[in-house]
């Protein structure tokens, strides 16, 4: 679930004793009156191409499959590492009702090797620029999250420009322990 879920920093054991131990799960119990699933199921074959298909009385549009919002598809090196990379092209906006032009852009970088669970590493970066006339001020916020076996190390940021240049910056490096995550 990596990297929704941080991996555990070891491989967790469990032994069950056959005959000794039972395993209690939730039921939801279903009302008689429950609507049917709604969401039409696409299937692989279904992605190839574009067209425009139907299922279940709803239309879907075909697309190649492809990462999402500039994202590339994850890399795997030689090392077992494995990086996957998102940074979409700015995006820029007039505001017309107050002549200002904003831009936005994302950064993501998440990369983790195979079999070392404390190797995790994600950084996010987003940038937010104003510009109207003479004024241009920029913010430029991130993080970087790293781990050990113990602790979380987290460094966010964020950095201020008038122009291109710097008036502001502060970091601010955290050590969070794992406490059983």
């Amino acid at each position: 679930m990596w990297p929704l879920i941080w991996p555990s920093p070891q491989i967790a054991t469990l032994n069950i004793a056959l005959g000794a131990s039972h395993l209690v799960l939730p039921v939801r119990p279903i009302p008689s009156q429950e609507a049917a699933f709604s969401i039409p199921v696409i299937h692989a074959e279904q992605g190839k191409g574009k067209g425009v298909g139907y299922a279940n009385g709803l239309q879907w549009v075909k697309t190649p499959l492809t990462a999402p919002h500039g994202a590339q598809m994850p890399v795997r090196d030689a090392t077992g590492r494995i990086r996957y990379d998102s940074e979409g092209q700015p995006s820029t906006t007039l505001v017309s009702a107050v002549g200002t032009t904003t831009t936005t852009s994302s950064k993501r970088i998440i990369e983790i090797t195979e079999g070392d669970p404390t190797s995790c590493r994600m950084e996010l970066e987003h940038m937010h620029r104003w510009q109207r006339g003479d004024w241009d001020c920029t913010i430029q916020v991130g993080g970087d999250l790293t781990a050990t076996a113990d602790e979380f190390h987290l460094k966010e940021w964020v950095v201020a420009r008038k122009g291109d240049v710097e008036i502001f910056r502060r970091e601010t490096p955290s050590i969070i322990k794992r406490d059983l995550l």
